[in-house]
């Protein structure tokens, strides 16, 4: 929903059978895969099994009107055409999005995942690329990574005390993508256009099977205005799960 400046921060817990809550576990569940990791060299594990909790639809006038007005510059900067994304793997099905009707801007619902202590700072001041590789490497340089697989963000999450781990639905413009097939690890932003028009809108990682050098497909904004966390999924492994986190 459109927000006004009346509209307040706030959080709430979507009903197990609301439609919207439907949709999400859905393609949560949908998109799990196998994974390697997390250290360098280790083998392929098991598919995760995760057990969603509850799902919070996350309110933010603030990063709403920036997000909107970022969508509104990226379709001036790309004269409202933009080239499609590289397509994503059977299981990661995409869920494309428009936040202005007939504005096709590659906009996505796309996985951030964080430790649990994080996401209340998260919901509240938005995903800050200026923080990439705290936890974790950076590949693509210091960008917000994002994720067409749950499982892939699941990698970079952390429990809080009572088991619970955390992901963030985030709608993104990507507006027009540098597709990539190498390493960008001093990356501040994305390449520049052809056009000699300034610097393209984001990255998208290749996937080995594309040319590329990474397994799933991931995608990496540089402005923390492209991306809009809009729900927070908590879940937790069944006792069962032999994957990245619990086969250690």
């Amino acid at each position: 929903p459109m927000l006004s400046r009346y509209s307040t921060v706030h959080k709430s817990v979507l009903a197990d059978d609301d439609a919207t809550a439907e949709l999400l576990k859905g393609h949560f569940e949908l998109s799990v895969t196998r994974h390697r990791g997390p250290a360098q060299g280790d083998p392929h594990r098991e598919a995760p099994k995760l057990e969603v909790v509850r799902i919070e639809r996350l309110v933010n006038p603030r990063l709403q009107e920036k997000y909107l007005a970022e969508v509104q510059d990226i379709a001036g900067l790309c004269e409202r055409k933009v080239s499609p994304l590289p397509p994503v793997v059977e299981h990661a099905t995409e869920v494309k999005v428009q936040s202005f009707p007939g504005l096709k801007l590659n906009e996505r619902l796309l996985y951030h995942g964080a430790p649990s202590d994080l996401i209340e700072r998260l919901r509240l001041q938005g995903l800050d690329p200026r923080r990439a590789g705290s936890h974790f490497g950076a590949l693509y340089g210091c960008g917000v990574y994002l994720a067409a697989n749950s499982s892939k963000s699941d990698i970079y999450t952390k429990p809080n005390a009572d088991g619970e781990r955390c992901i963030l639905v985030v709608r993104a413009c990507l507006g027009e993508a540098y597709q990539a097939k190498s390493p960008m690890r001093q990356a501040l932003m994305p390449p520049e256009r052809p056009d000699g028009r300034g610097a393209l809108n984001s990255v998208a990682a290749l996937r080995t099977d594309q040319g590329g050098c990474v397994e799933h497909s991931e995608y990496i904004v540089y402005q923390s205005s492209q991306c809009l966390p809009e729900y927070a999924i908590w879940y937790k492994h069944a006792s069962a799960c032999r994957c990245t986190h619990c086969a250690r």
